[in-house]
């Protein structure tokens, strides 16, 4: 997965590179491809929002997750691996909203990857990570997201419906970590302070 997508950009930029970088930087241009590729998820998010989640139940298994409250929580659920640039720009808006909500008993922040236990670590360390982050199975993280590529972000509300999705990341960190304060943030709070419809 990592290849194709690594591919799949790199044969973008050297086609758009030619006809499209006469005068502009090759930073401009790449911006350009993820705010795309932006759009495009943004387009197929509407097959998925206002849906009930369809992974849930490997979800709830996976993480061990049980009790009679499941569905009156809210989930985020973010998906990134090592070496994806877009995942990294998100990591300090993520970082940002989780301590804004880490203490809500009826909110959970779940991050996952497929990378190993000591890269994990050196990404805490290094971006100065605290919300949790959870090693799976290249496979399970698939079967997981809504969205080929990466990064993936999902927002689940109460009773696992989907609430937003969105894929692939914003040009820079500012971009990323203003949608996350103006866009995901006010829907969280939304979220939990709406009552569930059985």
């Amino acid at each position: 997965m990592k290849k194709w997508v690594s591919i799949s950009l790199l044969l973008a930029c050297t086609t758009n590179l030619a006809g499209q970088s006469r005068g502009r930087p090759v930073d401009s241009v790449i911006n350009a491809l993820i705010d795309n590729q932006l759009q495009l998820a943004k387009n197929q998010r509407d097959s998925f929002v206002g849906k009930n989640y369809r992974q849930a139940d490997l979800l709830t298994t996976l993480l061990k997750l049980k009790g009679p409250d499941l569905g009156e929580k809210v989930f985020f659920l973010h998906f990134w691996f090592a070496s994806c640039v877009p995942c990294i720009r998100e990591f300090n808006g993520l970082e940002e909203m989780y301590k804004e909500y880490k203490d809500n008993k009826n909110f959970a922040f779940l991050s996952f990857t497929f990378e190993n236990a000591a890269t994990i670590a050196d990404f805490k360390e290094k971006y100065h990570l605290t919300f949790p982050i959870q090693a799976v199975s290249e496979n399970e993280i698939n079967r997981l997201k809504l969205f080929p590529g990466y990064p993936v972000n999902i927002l689940l509300g109460k009773g696992f419906i989907v609430e937003e999705c969105y894929y692939g990341g914003m040009g820079s960190e500012q971009k990323s970590t203003m949608f996350i304060k103006d866009h995901i943030s006010p829907l969280v709070n939304n979220l939990l302070q709406a009552k569930r419809i059985p």
